[in-house]
């Protein structure tokens, strides 16, 4: 299983330009308007470039981030788990 990192919680606008591509993408998925200030959770897939982007004013709770991650055969680091949580 792979560890997913945190990298960063921010502010839509405050994406670093070779990320904002990841938050489109995950905003097409999920029918997401994307607003300057959503607050998004930015998390890398350890031994990938492949980043995990997370609306965190849409998302219900840590139970559905884990589970985003298991279909990706992935999991959080307890350290991310602890940071999300609150």
């Amino acid at each position: 299983m792979y560890k997913a990192h945190l990298v960063s919680i921010t502010v839509a606008e405050s994406v670093p330009p070779n990320l904002k591509g990841f938050v489109s993408f995950q905003a097409s998925l999920e029918n997401h308007e994307v607003k300057a200030r959503d607050k998004v959770a930015l998390l890398v897939i350890e031994g990938t470039s492949s980043y995990v982007v997370f609306f965190l004013e849409e998302v219900k709770g840590l139970g559905e981030i884990e589970k985003r991650h298991e279909e990706q055969q992935a999991e959080m680091t307890l350290e991310t788990r602890a940071i999300l949580k609150k």
